[in-house]
């Protein structure tokens, strides 16, 4: 049994497509950070993105880089894009993880950091928290809490030969804005702190790169 289905995956990154879009103003181009190219559930994610960025005929997607679901891949991937593309970029889509990398690629290099997509990691919830007009809104597609208990409850009610009837269990979609950030999702320790970059702005000047040091689980 698929604990989520494709439609679920592709609704949720549509809302955040179109979050996205409506924080870019309706007009900019966009890059995509995928997941595993040839994982099923990374074509959702993408196919969703398209979906809801076709909603804003401002916005141009100039690029696809694979992010594997890990950050320093991810801002690997999104470095070398920016090398080779110096047109403004006005927003990036990704999948999470990938958004505390793709962040952590603008930074380095100095550009502006544009509308993301941000999905459950902390340090962009920081950024966001010290950047409140960064985004509007963001959808969280992978609810840890809500999943864990989906899965035990599933494989309890299989051990005692109840099911399961059905192939796919779809989930909530969990839509946060700055006002409950706060509360919801940052522990009162969470902190940011500066480290130096190889890819700063200029020769001997420090790229500002923000991570939570707080080793708080985001979401209960």
């Amino acid at each position: 049994m698929r604990s989520r289905s494709a439609a679920t995956t592709r609704s949720v990154e549509n809302w955040q497509a179109t979050s996205l879009g409506k924080s870019m103003g309706g007009k900019g181009n966009v890059l995509i950070v995928q997941g595993i190219p040839q994982a099923e559930a990374s074509a959702d994610f993408q196919r969703g993105h398209e979906i809801g960025l076709k909603a804003y005929p401002g916005i141009k997607v100039t690029g696809v880089v694979a992010g594997t679901w890990v950050d320093s891949v991810a801002k690997t991937a999104v470095l070398e894009f920016l090398t080779t593309h110096p047109a403004p970029l006005g927003g990036i889509a990704t999948q999470s993880p990938g958004d505390l990398g793709a962040l952590q690629a603008l930074q380095a290099t100095g550009r502006k950091v544009v509308p993301m997509t941000i999905g459950g990691e902390m340090g962009p919830l920081v950024y966001w928290k010290d950047h409140p007009s960064w985004i509007g809104s963001m959808y969280q597609a992978w609810p840890p809490g809500d999943e864990m208990q989906e899965c035990w409850e599933v494989m309890m009610r299989t051990l005692q030969g109840q099911g399961p009837k059905i192939a796919s269990v779809m989930i909530g979609r969990p839509r946060f804005t700055i006002r409950i950030l706060p509360a919801f999702f940052l522990p009162r320790r969470a902190s940011l702190r500066t480290s130096g970059s190889s890819h700063s702005r200029a020769p001997g000047s420090r790229a500002r790169q923000w991570t939570c040091t707080s080793p708080t689980p985001l979401i209960r």
